[in-house]
C-alpha cells in the first residue's frame, strides 16, 4: 500500500505503443472533424457569395475561427500526451495524469467557445 495515494504498480512494463496509437487518432480525430465542419462552410460559401461580399467575409471569420480552435484543440491534446507519457513519472499518483487530461478538456471546450462568433456574450 502506497502512502501517496493510487499509483502504478512499479513492478509491470507498460508499453508505449498504445499511448502513441491513442494520440494519433485523437489528432486524426480531430482532424477530421474539422474537415467535416469546414467542407460544407467553404461549399455554402461559393454558392451564397454575391456581389456586396459580406457573407463571404462571415463565412471566411467562421473558417478563421475554426481552424484557430481546432490547432488549439489538437496542440493541447499532443501537449498533454506528450507530458504524460513522457515527462510525468510512473511513480506519480494516478489523479495527477487525469487531472491534466481534464485541464486538456477546459482548453478544448474554452477553444471551442472562442470559436463562436458572439463568444463574448458566452463567456461572460
Amino acid at each position: 500500500m502506497s502512502d501517496i495515494g493510487c499509483v502504478s504498480d512499479l513492478s509491470i512494463h507498460f508499453d508505449k505503443i498504445p499511448i502513441y496509437a491513442a494520440g494519433v487518432m485523437m489528432v486524426t480525430s480531430q482532424v477530421w472533424i474539422f474537415c467535416l465542419l469546414i467542407y460544407p462552410l467553404r461549399r455554402m460559401e461559393t454558392q451564397l457569395t454575391g456581389p456586396s461580399g459580406k457573407l463571404s467575409k462571415q463565412f471566411r471569420r467562421a473558417n478563421i475561427l475554426a481552424t484557430i480552435s481546432m490547432a488549439i484543440c489538437t496542440f493541447s491534446d499532443t501537449f498533454t500526451l506528450i507530458l504524460v507519457s513522457s515527462v510525468v513519472p510512473i511513480s506519480m499518483p494516478l489523479c495527477f495524469p487525469l487531472t491534466v487530461y481534464d485541464f486538456t478538456l477546459m482548453v478544448n471546450i474554452f477553444s471551442l467557445m472562442l470559436s463562436l462568433e458572439d463568444f463574448r456574450k458566452t463567456v461572460l
